[in-house]
């Protein structure tokens, strides 16, 4: 692995997984893909998978982000593995959640908030389909194959006993438009406590 880019909350790690699990993982989710189009509101258009946490085809990416990030496998969700097509983009967004969001309760009681995020490009082989994040000088990372993008969504804290978040407001970004070929990615979302989806997948072993 080698580590190209780095601030105070975000890493850029290259040569983290082999073009050969990539290409595993995509073959193991494509027909789950087929059936699962994504559209949120107009600003998220993909299709979606989650890894089953029965085959432990993605042990290889819940290491590595254990290795990154020191945190716990406990706090991982499940693997998301999402493709974008021509003219496929997620606009710009952050990924803890809003206290606003109608569903803000039932996702904080799976783990709290998602303090951190690891996205791994399982294809980059496309045009465009680049990571923004306009807080930090405009940057824009392009996809490649076997990299890793990692940042702090939450800055966590202790205060006289008692813990202390702070949004990180500049970890705002966003999934470019393809413009032609295919990004494939594969995402773990961490939560500041054990989640649900610990007991679905790690208490069994």
């Amino acid at each position: 692995m080698e580590l190209v880019f780095q601030s105070q909350w975000l890493q850029v790690w290259d040569n983290v997984l082999s073009k050969s699990y990539c290409e595993k993982i995509k073959k193991a989710q494509l027909n789950q893909l087929e059936n699962q189009q994504l559209r949120t509101k107009d600003y998220r258009t993909s299709n979606q998978s989650f890894i089953d946490a029965e085959l432990n085809i993605d042990d290889r990416i819940n290491d590595i982000t254990f290795e990154l990030t020191k945190i716990p496998k406990a706090h991982y969700e499940e693997t998301s593995v999402i493709r974008y097509e021509k003219g496929q983009e997620y606009k710009i967004h952050h990924d803890y959640f809003h206290h606003d969001d109608p569903d803000f309760e039932g996702s904080f009681r799976n783990g709290g908030h998602r303090i951190a995020t690891a996205l791994f490009i399982l294809d980059g082989k496309c045009k465009g389909g680049e990571t923004y994040f306009p807080h930090m000088n405009h940057l824009r990372i392009k996809p490649k194959t076997g990299r890793c993008i990692i940042w702090q969504n939450i800055f966590m804290s202790e205060v006289f006993g008692r813990p202390r978040i702070q949004y990180n407001t500049e970890s705002e970004h966003a999934g470019l438009p393809v413009e032609s070929g295919e990004k494939w990615i594969a995402t773990k979302w961490i939560r500041e406590a054990p989640s649900v989806w610990y007991h679905n997948k790690y208490k069994k072993k």
